[in-house]
């Protein structure tokens, strides 16, 4: 069968198929909504240091971006920690970024059945770090300047994480 230059030009300007647009606004609705969270957790940290009279967290988009691909590494990967499986920790990452600190830190979490408002699963994350010690500790920690928040969202599993550099 002989392919004309009109079915030719009509197969190109054809829609993609109705399955690929609608794995395209989903893939869209849960960058949205990590967005969102992102915004929220940035805003919900600054509320926690100003109410200790610490200076707020001014955002880096360079360490966001950071912090969004351990998120998303540790999605892909299966694993939770602050470790890759390689064993690079938040400071190797960062450094390979090509990004210089005196000191970092890092906080991650991770919800199930994530199907809060972006603002709801915000609060829960920043009240469960505020309720480690350690993880407290770089929320709260005056020589950090810059903060750097990167979640990843499906429509039911959400992993963040929240980097700092002072």
């Amino acid at each position: 069968m002989a392919l004309t230059r009109r079915t030719f030009l009509l197969a190109c300007l054809a829609p993609w198929p109705p399955a690929r647009r609608s794995e395209a606004r989903a893939a869209d609705a849960n960058r949205e909504r990590a967005a969102a969270i992102e915004q929220a957790v940035l805003s919900l940290t600054n509320d926690v240091r100003a109410a200790r009279r610490l200076a707020p967290l001014e955002p880096s988009f360079p360490l966001a971006g950071v912090a969004r691909r351990h998120s998303q590494d540790m999605l892909d990967r299966g694993y939770f920690d602050h470790r890759t499986p390689e064993g690079l920790r938040s400071s190797d990452r960062i450094a390979r970024s090509g990004l210089e600190f005196d000191a970092t830190g890092e906080n991650i979490y991770m919800v199930r059945d994530a199907t809060s408002s972006p603002v709801n699963l915000a609060s829960a994350m920043v009240k469960g770090w505020m309720n480690s010690r350690d993880h407290r500790a770089n929320i709260l920690t005056p020589d950090y300047r810059v903060v750097g928040v990167g979640i990843v969202a499906t429509p039911r599993v959400v992993l963040a994480t929240q980097l700092f550099g002072g």
